[in-house]
């Protein structure tokens, strides 16, 4: 059974989604750039609702998607080019933050961030764990997912039962077959 939103529930999803993840990212920008001073309740709201909105807003989009009814979005987040990168995904959530901690305290003077070296820092970092995260990958999950494979696949012995009752099963109806043949000939003989 296949189910889909009608359109109009799916754009209200998009719409959903697009406002609550845009809200979370750009709701602190006046504060940030000096234009507002945030109040205490302003902050606490933020704080204790953004990642729910969040949260919310990335639900909608996977509903929508595995529905089928993402468009390019759907297209784009199912690129093969992630594939490669979603089976590294666990072991660079292991490993990254130690990566950060020693890329951002192993330096030895002050970093006065811009757009660019941030850009810059973020791209090395995940460039860093990605490539740390493939042998970590290897070494630790490969074994895992393989043995766990050789656990849950069907015992030989069952396999070859099963198809001994299915072979049964042919030779039955091949034998009925062969005697209902048998039968129509001694029939014609005997006329």
């Amino acid at each position: 059974m296949s189910f889909k939103f009608p359109k109009k529930y799916n754009i209200l999803l998009w719409c959903i989604a697009t406002c609550l993840c845009v809200s979370v990212i750009y709701g602190p920008y006046s504060a940030v750039m000096g234009h507002h001073v945030i109040s205490l309740a302003e902050n606490d709201l933020y704080h204790s609702m953004g990642r729910l909105a969040w949260t919310v807003g990335v639900s909608c989009v996977i509903i929508s998607c595995s529905l089928g009814q993402g468009g390019w979005i759907n297209g784009f987040l199912s690129w093969k080019v992630f594939v490669p990168l979603g089976k590294l995904s666990y072991c660079v959530y292991l490993i990254h933050l130690p990566i950060i901690n020693v890329l951002v305290y192993g330096s030895r003077n002050g970093t006065y961030y811009s757009t660019l070296m941030f850009t810059r820092d973020v791209v090395a970092m995940m460039f860093i764990t990605y490539l740390i995260a493939v042998p970590f990958s290897l070494i630790f999950e490969v074994p895992f997912i393989n043995l766990n494979k050789l656990l849950n696949r069907t015992k030989p012995a069952e396999n070859k039962q099963v198809k001994d009752e299915h072979n049964n099963g042919e030779n039955c109806n091949a034998n009925q077959n062969h005697s209902e043949k048998e039968r129509l000939l001694t029939k014609k003989n005997l006329k």
